[in-house]
């Protein structure tokens, strides 16, 4: 009997055991999916780099503040590329643009992922001094990544700065005020930003739509290679 019962004990032991290491496993298969889902690209977009809080090291750092004062900090950390934008698409067909330069990266912040969209209507020529772009979207349109149209060559320069959550990049925000300034030297560009995003007014007497809340700003640097 005792024999028995001890055999019963192992049993329990190596079952509880299995169980224990099951959990075990499929706990750290949860862990890896979502590390891994957290650094594949989305969309085509780069990932974002580094962990932690923002600080000086990181190569895209910008300040998101709301109107009821609070800040939410961006960034990351590898210095993303840029790319430089020569054609575009009309009816199917590429077509030869005013070449132009475009940036967009995924953000880290303790409050989610961003996707950061820039693109101006002009290119920086190498080792450029700092040139002004002015946040006026409706000046020039692509709207969004991969829309996109000619831009006259004679119109000042003119950028759009677009964020918007990861986990619903067709509610970016779109900046439509402020500045762009950005120069290039030795394959970099270097930028700041100083936007500003219109406040959102509704009727008082239709149902208010349930709409994310805008920022009020954007400030902050970024560099990406060319």
């Amino acid at each position: 009997m005792k024999s028995l019962a001890t055999k019963r004990l192992r049993l329990l032991g190596w079952l509880s055991a299995g169980v224990i290491l099951a959990a075990l496993l499929a706990g750290g298969a949860f862990w890896i999916a979502s590390r891994i889902s957290d650094q594949l690209d989305f969309s085509g977009i780069p990932a974002a780099t580094g962990t932690g809080p923002c600080n000086s090291r990181d190569s895209v750092n910008i300040v998101l503040e709301y109107a009821d004062g609070h800040q939410v900090q961006a960034c990351t950390r590898d210095e993303p590329s840029c790319r430089i934008q020569t054609t575009v698409t009309v009816n199917g067909q590429s077509q030869p643009a005013v070449p132009k330069f475009v940036f967009s990266n995924r953000l880290r912040s303790s409050s989610g992922h961003y996707i950061l969209f820039i693109q101006s209507n002009k290119l920086l020529v190498p080792n450029a001094p700092d040139k002004i772009f002015q946040l006026q979207p409706d000046s020039f349109f692509p709207k969004g990544p991969g829309l996109t149209e000619t831009v006259d060559p004679n119109t000042p320069p003119f950028a759009i700065v677009q964020i918007g959550p990861v986990t619903d990049p067709g509610r970016g925000f779109t900046a439509k005020g402020g500045t762009l300034s950005a120069s290039s030297s030795r394959g970099e560009i270097h930028g700041a930003i100083d936007g500003t995003f219109p406040a959102l007014t509704f009727r008082s007497d239709r149902p208010q739509p349930s709409l994310p809340v805008s920022p009020t700003t954007i400030t902050g640097s970024f560099s990406c290679r060319t």
